[in-house]
């Protein structure tokens, strides 16, 4: 868990691509395990653990913390936002050319 507050609150959530800036803190589940034959295991556990806390979490998801590829981009932008993003992304990049993140398709 990381508290928030600070600098982060002090910024309009609508002002940049990051989701939840007024949430009192911002949680992920981070694991760490070096036995090959332990990953289905561990992986299930996070993925489980971040679902029961589901239904306390607000809109949004901190973008470096998502690792499932084909995310959809609203679940971590919120709706708005989102649409924003793909408009920025037709106008700047309409190519698709910076693709290998968590990509907003144009």
């Amino acid at each position: 868990m990381w508290a928030h507050g600070g600098a982060v609150s002090r910024v309009s959530d609508d002002a940049m691509a990051y989701t939840g800036r007024t949430a009192a803190f911002n949680i992920g589940a981070e694991l760490s395990w070096t036995d090959p034959a332990d990953d289905d295991g561990r992986i299930a556990w996070g993925r489980a653990a971040i679902a029961a806390l589901k239904p306390l979490m607000g809109t949004g998801t901190y973008v470096n913390d998502v690792v499932e590829a084909d995310t959809n981009g609203a679940q971590i932008y919120g709706k708005a936002k989102y649409e924003r993003l793909v408009g920025l992304k037709r106008k700047y990049d309409p190519d698709n050319f910076f693709r290998l993140n968590q990509n907003i398709r144009p």
